[in-house]
C-alpha cells in the first residue's frame, strides 16, 4: 500500500478542524491505491458532523487516517466498494472507506476509536467479510 504523507500534517489537521464547523467542504488526507489505482483520500464534513456523538474522535484522530493507510493493518472487504481498516496508531482504530468507481475519489466513511476490543472485533469482521 502506498499513501504519501505531505509535511505539513498541522495543515492537514488545520483543514480537517474546519469541517467540525463548516457546511459542504471536503478536504483531501492523503492519496492511496488501496483500491488498486492511486485516489486521493477524501473526508467531507457531512461525515465529520453526523459523527460527533463519538466524543473520542477529533481533528487529530481523521488528520491521522493517512497513517492509517500506511504499513500493517487490517483490511477487510464489505463489497467492491467499500473497506473496513482496523489499524493501531497507539490506540485501535475503525475506519471505512468508500471508492468512489468513476472518479479518482475514495471517501472515508466513519472513523471509530475501538478501545481494546480490537480482537474481538476484528474475530466478527472475520466471519461477516473477506479479509484483504
Amino acid at each position: 500500500m502506498n499513501c504519501r504523507i505531505g509535511s505539513l500534517e498541522v495543515v492537514l489537521y488545520k483543514s480537517v478542524e474546519t469541517l467540525f464547523t463548516k457546511k459542504n467542504k471536503k478536504v483531501e488526507l492523503c492519496k492511496s491505491d488501496i483500491f488498486e489505482s492511486q485516489k486521493r483520500v477524501l473526508l467531507s464534513s457531512d461525515t465529520v458532523q453526523g459523527h460527533l456523538h463519538h466524543k473520542d474522535i477529533t481533528a487529530f484522530d481523521y488528520s491521522l487516517i493517512p497513517l492509517m493507510l500506511k504499513d500493517d493493518k487490517h483490511i477487510f472487504i464489505q463489497n467492491d466498494t467499500r473497506y473496513i481498516i482496523i489499524k493501531e496508531l497507539g490506540t485501535y482504530y475503525h475506519l471505512a472507506l468508500k471508492n468512489i468507481k468513476d472518479k479518482d475519489e475514495i471517501f472515508v466513511v466513519s472513523l471509530f476509536n475501538l478501545g481494546s476490543k480490537m480482537n474481538e472485533k476484528i474475530r466478527r469482521l472475520e466471519k461477516k467479510y473477506k479479509k484483504k
